[in-house]
């Protein structure tokens, strides 16, 4: 396989170019201007147009606030720049915090392409939407537990915050550019949101110290409304105020192993099933405490599912 095709196979699993069709991305890769850059090289600032998509093939780029503080890291293969097909004004910065090797798509380029190709539109559009969606339910879950940790998080929940409505605004522009240009109707994309949003039956208090296993298992929970705690004492904080159908937490916790939190949902919430989450303690241990589930890490995501259903019925 050469590496045209290697690249091509690899920007087809970015979301923004998930489901194109080959010729469409080798479209894509040959109005692209190929460019390094160094560490400590400013790709673009806050408040500036969003006229440029990025496409990193190597290196890190990191997103900052205006007042400097870094909200995320992005690495190979992703893009940077989705503000591109909006033109809104950019709400962060990103500079490469690692020599860089990326591809730069102008947006007079990406907007011909746009409007030569509607097939080619309605794709790239649809997975805008989904891209967003997926954000806006992410900074939900933070938000989330932002405001149980208001006092000490002050400044950052009103960053996420912001996060929050600035992707709304995003989606409207997004549901406007698509009814002007006849890709689909503003009700065929408010109905697909409505899809990709929509509320469930069942919510899950998650307990887990884990970043990346807690974003694993939030990818899995799709089907769930999810409250997000780092420690028990954030735990005990949300069931105070908003009692979940099922709690899942992680022994592994190295404070109260948990005691706590059974001892305050069978005195006040006995209906309330517990899960229990580790790598180090047996099962048999887990249910002579009261616990009424296991799951062993490291997860097996469709026995993790199995279990929460069961636990459930």
């Amino acid at each position: 396989m050469s590496n045209e095709s290697r690249l091509v196979n690899s920007l087809n699993k970015i979301p923004l170019f998930t489901d194109l069709p080959p010729k469409y991305v080798q479209l894509l890769l040959n109005v692209c201007e190929k460019i390094q850059l160094a560490a400590g090289t400013q790709l673009f600032r806050s408040g500036t147009a969003s006229d440029e998509l990025y496409i990193i093939l190597s290196g890190e780029v990191a997103i900052t606030t205006q007042e400097g503080i870094q909200l995320a890291t992005i690495k190979p293969i992703a893009t940077v720049g989705i503000g591109i097909f909006t033109g809104e004004i950019r709400m962060a910065a990103a500079e490469i915090t690692e020599d860089s090797r990326l591809l730069k798509i102008s947006k007079i380029t990406l907007d011909r392409l746009l409007r030569e190709d509607k097939p080619f539109a309605s794709r790239v559009y649809h997975n805008c939407i989904n891209i967003i969606s997926e954000k806006l339910a992410n900074d939900n879950i933070r938000m989330s537990e932002g405001q149980f940790k208001k006092k000490h998080f002050e400044n950052r929940g009103n960053i996420i915050s912001q996060q929050i409505d600035a992707q709304n605004q995003t989606v409207e522009l997004i549901i406007n550019d698509l009814e002007t240009k006849k890709i689909m109707t503003r009700s065929q994309a408010e109905a697909r949101l409505d899809d990709n949003w929509a509320e469930t039956a069942y919510s899950i208090l998650l307990v887990d110290t884990d970043v990346k296993s807690s974003q694993t298992l939030f990818k899995s929970l799709i089907d769930y409304q999810v409250l997000a705690a780092s420690s028990i004492a954030i735990a005990l904080e949300i069931l105070d105020q908003d009692a979940p159908d099922i709690v899942i937490t992680d022994l592994d916790i190295a404070t109260t192993n948990g005691n706590e939190l059974l001892a305050k949902l069978h005195e006040n919430y006995p209906e309330i099933p517990l899960l229990a989450m580790s790598e180090s303690i047996e099962s048999g241990e887990i249910r002579s405490h009261g616990f009424d589930g296991f799951i062993r890490k490291p997860i097996n995501i469709a026995s993790f599912i199995r279990i929460i259903e069961a636990a459930l019925t």
